[in-house]
């Protein structure tokens, strides 16, 4: 037999025993070319999905008390409230984006609730709530504590489902725990209708 010929016969018995080989089921190539699996930690996603449904009422109790309630007429405009009385003139564009950033509020992280409450400031006494009404006649009402170690969100409880701890991002909690300290209340100088010279 001639040397060229020989060698296209090792050749083809080799490739037809390395083709037998990836036919195997858990072979040693398969493996190294399937690689290991990484784990994948997906964000939860949006506590309201974004832009669903419209928010029409909102209340804002802060631990010591501090109230603010702002609430859509049928006609989209808002009023807003504390604890004692209506408060006037309502800055419109400013409540509208208060209730836009409810739409903001983004889970970070879900912790099982078997821990004490008290630990993640979630106790009925000393948690800020969140009470959010909607145009389809649901509401949502939150327990917020305190903010996370790291600082990046605020623990909280959806008390329709008190088996979950959420961790909210904090810049959209801050904006709507700011709401009774700021009110939405329009300034004198968005009523001047008279161009300065």
């Amino acid at each position: 037999m001639r040397r060229p010929t020989l060698f296209a016969l090792i050749l083809f018995i080799v490739l037809g025993g390395l083709y037998w080989y990836t036919r195997q089921e858990d072979n040693a190539l398969r493996a190294v070319l399937k690689g290991t699996p990484s784990p994948t930690s997906a964000a939860p996603g949006y506590l309201v999905e974004p832009y669903a449904k419209m928010v029409t009422g909102l209340t804002i109790i802060l631990s010591d008390e501090t109230t603010l309630s702002l609430r859509a007429a049928g006609d989209g405009i808002w009023s807003v409230s504390d604890a004692q009385s209506d408060l006037t003139p309502v800055d419109q564009a400013a409540a509208n984006a208060a209730a836009i950033s409810v739409q903001d509020l983004r889970i970070l992280s879900e912790i099982q609730a078997n821990s004490n409450l008290v630990d993640f400031g979630l106790d009925p006494d000393q948690a800020a709530k969140i009470e959010i009404s909607f145009s389809d006649g649901t509401a949502l009402h939150l327990r917020v504590g305190k903010a996370t170690p790291i600082g990046s969100g605020y623990y909280a409880l959806d008390e329709n489902q008190p088996e979950q701890i959420l961790v909210l991002a904090k810049l959209s909690v801050d904006s709507l725990l700011q709401l009774p300290l700021n009110p939405p209340l329009a300034t004198s100088a968005t009523f001047n209708s008279t161009p300065t010279p």
